[in-house]
């Protein structure tokens, strides 16, 4: 099981607490509220000490553009935090 804890810092950017590594996810991300032009750019896994683990892009839906997709990830095997790059 996966524990998720949304926080959104004044520079744009959003890091997600994740309190299980080594467990396969996808990610959906709903970019709603994002102030135009902002998008999602990319994904980074980041250890407990800020350093970059893993950068993935994103991909936004087809038909619901607010919608990023990243499929197919495995995550680290050790305690890391998720962060979401915004433009």
């Amino acid at each position: 099981m996966c524990l998720l804890c949304p926080v959104a810092t004044s520079s744009g950017e959003i890091y997600v607490c994740v309190c299980e590594p080594g467990i396969p996810v996808s990610l959906l991300l709903n970019a709603t509220g994002l102030e135009l032009p902002g998008r999602i750019s990319r994904v980074e896994f980041i250890d407990l000490h800020g350093d970059v683990l893993t950068e993935i892009p994103t991909q936004f839906h087809d038909t619901r553009p607010a919608l990023y997709n990243v499929s197919n990830i495995v995550t680290p095997t050790e305690f890391f935090y998720i962060k979401v790059c915004i433009l």
